[in-house]
């Protein structure tokens, strides 16, 4: 199990910011050796576009084609809709990155 709390500058809607978030999730995970990964994120949206290729051009559309280059270093990949109540360590992890200016990293 791992987590990474990670400041991104800049002025991002909510499901850019998720987006990114999960990309640099698939990232830590492959670097730190996973070939088994469940991502779990209460922006359904994000999920959606990511497993349904809804939404394909524009800012979104290019993480989306990143999160699907990375999901190939996985043997086995899941994206579950979480909601927020029920996933309080990665509302608490974001609210971190939100005074952070390094990225933070744990791994059990």
């Amino acid at each position: 199990m791992g987590a990474i709390s990670v400041p991104i500058t800049g002025c991002f809607t909510a499901k850019i910011t998720e987006l990114l978030a999960i990309k640099e999730s698939l990232q830590f995970a492959w670097e730190a050796g996973y070939d088994s990964l469940v991502v779990e994120t209460d922006a359904k949206n994000a999920i959606n576009d990511i497993v349904y290729g809804t939404e394909a051009f524009g800012v979104a559309g290019g993480i989306i084609n990143d999160i699907h280059m990375l999901s190939r270093n996985f043997v086995s990949l899941s994206f579950v809709f979480v909601p927020r109540l029920c996933n309080t360590v990665a509302d608490r992890l974001a609210k971190f990155a939100l005074g952070s200016l390094s990225r933070d990293i744990w791994l059990e």
